[in-house]
């Protein structure tokens, strides 16, 4: 078993039943088309790889529209959009998002959005997009807790709607070839992404499905037709327990109402292990598992991480062999990540999985956690001001940088990591590797009654003949390994930066001088710093962040186990933002 095969969990890819992906359908229209709907995104959105065609007239009036929050100003927006740009993929959201600002008004004009219902229903368009449409109007309806018949009778004829999937890829790839051709009338300069796969339109199939079954499970849900509904969650399960986690945290209900612990027991493992846990599913699993096997929360843990070592998907590599172009450079590879965030998973296993291929006298790989797009609790003042504008300025998660260059913004689900790992992760690493250090960097540190005493010597930092030139010393305390299943199904957490040294409050780091020898010393007390990340988090549930309100971590992870600490000390220009060279002590001593 290696470290890697047990970090990344089952990422449950199961939209729900009333989305629209307008990201998908059309802001990229004019370079993809009925293409599988991307896994939910932290914003930013994965930059495309290469130029694209700018977004059509009608996905920017539909943009607008949506930007638009009085709902009836909205409303007449969107029907200037389906208005202006009719049989386009603009006009099918445009009439969908008008469903959903229908519902949001404080008082709901129920004849308007029944007929708005049934107009999303009958559209026209292709087979599969009636099956979706209908499906979505059924969980919109649902939503706002309105109309609940004509929910449930949307609900049966949007699963109904769904063909076999042989039928389902045949519509797929002849809407995607008519809108192609349609783009190219307008722009025959239009450039395409490639087109899916097969296989990638058979996971759209069944994702699809099993959405229409789940919309259909909690219509019968909302009318309290239990036994319906209870068959209905079991249907949409067993189509794809990989991704049916959704559907096990209901039954997981149902199954504990019933007295069927063992069934409980099972539905809450596969729950946790995709990531849908929350404070009190963790205590009723804890409990079931007592019930069931009579063991300790310990206990569970274990069965948990061996679940969770044999389902999950991993990058293989191979260990890297240096050129001889290789230079003395420790190349810092950075990520700004958060345990609720599912396009974080291809991030997370590609860091993993550079964690494999290089030692650490190649690479220090930081992951700092942030609370985007949830809260996050490995996150601290510090990884917070690391990511904070002033320096790098991260606006969303994944973010990633090779010595401090290289940004890039975007990941993806476990599927995309491999290429992930390879194009940007491996190719940035194995190329800083060949670059000649800026500086020397030389580091001591020790651990003794929980504080971590470092000494750093900074030498040979070139000057660059500018005014402006600022170069600074950054001092890194590292938990090699945290134990934690986020929303996103990440298990395991390498290299969790928990503490960054700083001589000025607000300021991270250490002033260095170019042309000059320098000398620095700092601690890290680590019970101050469990301490000061519990206040962090105290403040959190307490409603200090107007996004999140108030709250509950699943659990709490301020604490930090001195045996898997790291420093990394890593000099870096603060104009080019390039990391000049980096040394560590693995204090742990299980350095490679």
């Amino acid at each position: 078993m290696t470290k890697r095969s047990l970090r990344i969990g089952i990422l449950l890819v199961l939209a729900a039943a009333a989305a629209v992906a307008i990201p998908a359908g059309i802001a990229l229209a004019q370079t993809q088309a009925q293409t599988p709907p991307p896994a939910a995104q932290a914003k930013p959105a994965t930059p495309p790889a290469a130029p694209q065609t700018p977004p059509s007239p009608e996905a920017q009036a539909l943009r607008a529209a949506q930007n638009i929050t009085d709902a009836d100003k909205q409303i007449e927006a969107l029907k200037k959009v389906a208005a202006d740009f009719p049989k386009t993929s603009a006009a099918n959201s445009a009439e969908t998002l008008i469903l959903s600002a229908l519902v949001r008004k404080t008082t709901a004009d129920l004849k308007a959005v029944g007929d708005q219902a049934k107009k999303l229903a009958e559209m026209a368009g292709t087979p599969n997009d009636r099956a979706r449409r209908t499906s979505g109007a059924a969980g919109t309806l649902l939503g706002a807790n309105l109309m609940l018949e004509d929910a449930e009778q949307y609900a049966k004829k949007g699963l109904e709607l769904i063909p076999d999937q042989k039928t389902w890829i045949e519509n797929q790839k002849k809407a995607t070839a008519d809108q192609r051709a349609e783009i190219l009338k307008r722009n025959p300069a239009a450039e395409f992404s490639p087109l899916p796969t097969d296989a990638e339109y058979a996971t759209d199939y069944a994702s699809a499905k099993q959405s229409a079954m789940m919309t259909l499970a909690q219509a019968y849900e909302k009318r309290a037709k239990n036994a319906e509904a209870e068959k209905a969650y079991t249907d949409a399960y067993n189509l794809n327990p990989k991704s049916g986690a959704a559907a096990a945290v209901k039954l997981a209900d149902y199954a504990k109402a019933a007295k069927r612990y063992p069934e409980q027991l099972e539905y809450l493992t596969v729950a946790t292990l995709a990531g849908r846990v929350t404070a009190a599913s963790r205590a009723d699993l804890e409990a079931a598992y007592k019930q069931v096997k009579g063991g300790t929360p310990a206990d569970l843990d274990k069965m948990l991480d061996e679940r969770f070592a044999k389902d999950a998907p991993k990058v293989e590599v191979a260990v890297y062999k240096p050129t001889k172009a290789r230079t003395n450079r420790l190349v810092v590879a950075e990520l700004f990540t958060g345990s609720g965030c599912p396009p974080c998973v291809a991030a997370d296993m590609a860091y993993d999985a550079a964690i494999e291929r290089f030692a650490p006298k190649d690479v220090a790989v930081l992951v700092y956690h942030l609370h985007v797009p949830r809260p996050d609790p490995m996150t601290s003042p510090v990884t917070v001001l690391r990511a904070a504008k002033g320096f790098y300025e991260v606006s969303g998660t994944p973010t990633m940088y090779i010595d401090g260059g290289n940004q890039r913004v975007g990941g993806g689900g476990s599927a995309q990591a491999e290429k992930l790992f390879k194009d940007y992760v491996q190719a940035g690493i194995e190329k800083r590797l060949e670059v000649k250090p800026g500086a020397s960097v030389k580091l001591q540190a020790a651990l003794k009654n929980g504080v971590v005493s470092v000494a750093v010597d900074v030498s040979k930092v070139a000057k660059t003949g500018k005014p402006d030139q600022t170069v600074r010393l950054q001092v890194a305390l590292v938990e090699t390994s945290v134990h934690y299943t986020g929303e996103n199904g990440v298990r395991f957490h390498p290299m969790v930066v928990r503490s960054l040294a700083s001589e000025e409050k607000g300021k991270l780091g250490y002033a260095v001088t170019p042309g000059k020898n320098d000398k620095f010393a700092c601690t890290f007390d680590v019970a101050k710093i469990v301490a000061d990340a519990k206040t962090h988090l105290d403040e959190m549930e307490g409603g200090s962040s107007a996004r999140f309100g108030k709250f509950q971590f699943i659990q709490r992870m301020n604490g930090i186990d001195a045996s898997k600490l790291r420093v990394v000390a890593f000099v870096q220009d603060e104009q080019t933002r390039e990391i000049l060279q980096a040394a560590f002590v693995d204090l742990s001593g299980a350095a490679k």
